[in-house]
């Protein structure tokens, strides 16, 4: 990746997120909750925040309060979205 521009990059990183969004939506047990009415959970839905947003979706199924977890670090976009100033100076 070090030899592609940052916009070849990423664009590449929204294909592999879209494969494996469709990967996983179509897993057997992950197909058993979207499909479930009479399942409740009293916690929160964590997810990976890194181009996973197939997932946000768990959060309003269940009513369930979501957290975002960033394994690589923050970014610009992430800031805005939780209302962090950008940039943190």
């Amino acid at each position: 990746m070090e030899s592609q521009n940052q916009i070849h990059s990423t664009f590449m990183m929204w294909g592999l997120s879209e494969a494996v969004c469709h990967h996983v939506l179509q897993e057997e047990n992950v197909q058993k909750l979207i499909q479930s009415t009479d399942l409740h959970f009293d916690h929160f839905v964590v997810i990976e925040a890194f181009f996973n947003e197939c997932f946000l979706g768990f959060a309003h199924k269940f009513q369930a309060p979501l957290i975002e977890v960033s394994t690589y670090g923050d970014s610009n976009f992430m800031a805005d979205w939780v209302g962090s100033p950008n940039p943190f100076s």
